[in-house]
């Protein structure tokens, strides 16, 4: 994935399917319709701030891990050391 909205779209899939979630499962908790979710996971619309923020706290990650690539999540959560 290139994009910032690719990157999001996947991350939100992710965590869906970790969560043992359907597309409608998840749309109900966060008071959308699957249609929605649907667009969401594909990238052709961008989920909200603030829906994307209650996704997080749903997830129990920090609302910047749906923005970072996984090599930057290494970077970010382990830096290199500096001397």
């Amino acid at each position: 994935m290139s994009s910032l909205t690719d990157t999001i779209a996947g991350k939100i899939k992710q965590k869906r399917k970790e969560l043992g979630l359907t597309q409608a499962e998840l749309g109900t908790l966060l008071g959308c319709s699957v249609q929605l979710i649907q667009h969401y996971e594909k990238g052709t619309c961008q989920m909200p701030v603030a829906m994307l923020n209650d996704l997080a706290l749903l997830c129990q990650v920090p609302i910047d891990w749906f923005f970072l690539e996984r090599h930057e999540l290494l970077v970010h959560c382990y830096p290199l050391n500096e001397q």
